[in-house]
């Protein structure tokens, strides 16, 4: 069996952390350059005191030798002075240089692939009244040929013809999917937002929005926007009440040995179950203060339905858009159902949706004001569209292949306090795995 690759970004290792090392550095060096300044002000000072002068007059030969001795040292001082000024901006250049073409490199890839998705929506706009016109043609010759086979192949005694190559079909166009997530990811994020741009004649850069609705996407969070915008005025699923909320169940539990015992306990809260439970664990810690582990569900339906499961369709798509879901209001609830005492430190756990949440309640001022959120470990989940603080210390685990991370169509930012590890697995070696034989029993049947 192969071994597993994983690359870790971000964290005590990243290049922001280098950064800010370097930026660190320097201010090391200027503040000692500037303590050097003040030396060499004061032998200079001393060199004129008249105390030096009359000692100089007495002892002539004394005199000229300090007088040389002071100068030399103020020479080699003031070079030293400047080398390291030098040194201290060279460090602060560089920190800055290297953001700055990182940003201009991303920001050039990023309008070239909006730029390319508005081309392809104007030439889709223009093209629409053949292609409507042939399409019609196309499905009209389509729906016989199909009836004809269907009504054939009944009275040769097959069933549903083409089905398994249709599903076999479908399941290679997945596979390209999940293997290709990095492209959905630039789709989702540039070039779709881009085509509907390009589709109704507005170019990119004009941003208009209604009562904080973007009605001009640009960019997979303000797509997902103003989809849940158009929805919510179609669908009761938008509408979902609070009595949805699951209810938390709180135990003194010892902490979990390692992340593949976190990882369980989180699973724990919706495997096989329609509705996701809000775990939350009370931790022992000194003889003063508990910690509490709250683990958040991932998605168990993919109904819209306004009186179905919290954890549906509904609560990713607002979560997406960065928008609150139901699940916001029952994570909080939980907290304060579970008595967690005021400044308590607390770990926020997700999974998938359960992930999503996690991180837009770590990155909601308000949210952080009332709760002592001090950690977050996300699995599988989209949150790069979130600005975690640095007193949050943030832990995300990716898959390569998975294209569910990929959905908000960014990478998780390289910062000190967010280290995230991906790996890429292939599906003979995942499928070996205990967990996965365990976790995915319907997979086997």
């Amino acid at each position: 069996m192969s071994s597993t690759r994983f690359d870790v970004t971000g964290g005590a290792q990243g290049m922001s952390a280098h950064l800010s090392d370097m930026r660190a550095a320097a201010d090391v060096l200027a503040h000692t350059s500037s303590e050097l300044l003040h030396i060499e002000a004061q032998a200079l000072s001393n060199e004129a005191d008249l105390t030096a002068l009359l000692s100089s007059a007495l002892s002539l030969p004394t005199g000229v030798a300090l007088h040389h001795a002071l100068g030399a040292f103020i020479t080699r001082l003031t070079g030293v002075i400047l080398r390291t000024g030098e040194l201290s901006s060279a460090l602060r250049i560089a920190a800055f240089s290297y953001e700055t073409a990182d940003k201009t490199i991303a920001n050039l890839f990023h309008g070239c692939a909006e730029i390319g998705g508005y081309m392809a929506g104007r030439t889709l706009a223009l093209a629409t009244p053949g292609i409507l016109m042939s399409s019609t043609l196309a499905l009209s010759a389509a729906a016989g040929a199909a009836a004809l086979t269907a009504i054939t192949a009944k009275n040769l005694g097959y069933d549903a013809p083409g089905r398994e190559d249709f599903m076999r079909l479908a399941q290679a166009g997945a596979r390209f999917v999940f293997e290709h997530s990095d492209s959905v990811a630039v789709l989702l994020e540039d070039v779709a937002p881009g085509m509907l741009r390009g589709y109704i004649g507005v170019p990119p850069g004009i941003n208009i929005s209604y009562h904080g609705t973007p009605l001009l996407p640009h960019d997979s969070q303000s797509l997902t926007a103003l989809f849940c915008a158009v929805a919510k005025q179609h669908s009761s699923g938008f509408t979902m009440t609070a009595h949805h909320r699951t209810i938390p169940v709180t135990q003194n539990y010892q902490a979990p040995a390692d992340l593949t015992e976190l990882f369980h306990r989180e699973a724990a809260g919706h495997h096989h179950k329609h509705n996701g439970t809000i775990q939350i664990e009370r931790i022992h810690g000194d003889a003063i203060h508990d910690r509490f582990i709250v683990y958040i569900p991932a998605t168990t339906s993919w109904d819209m339905d306004a009186t179905g499961a919290s954890t549906n369709l509904t609560t990713n798509l607002r979560t997406a858009a960065g928008v609150k879901s139901v699940m916001h209001s029952a994570v909080e609830q939980a907290i304060t159902d579970a008595e967690v005492p005021a400044g308590s430190e607390i770990m926020l756990v997700g999974y998938s949706q359960g992930g999503m949440i996690a991180a837009s309640l770590a990155s909601d001022p308000q949210f952080l004001s009332r709760n002592n959120v001090t950690s977050l470990f996300t699995v599988g989940s989209p949150i790069s569209d979130n600005t975690i603080p640095a007193r949050v210390s943030t832990l995300s685990i990716e898959h390569d292949n998975d294209l569910v991370p990929d959905l908000d169509g960014g990478t998780n930012p390289d910062h000190p306090h967010w280290s995230t590890v991906s790996t890429v697995m292939n599906p003979t070696q995942l499928a070996g795995t205990a967990a996965f034989l365990r976790l995915t029993p319907q997979v086997r049947k």
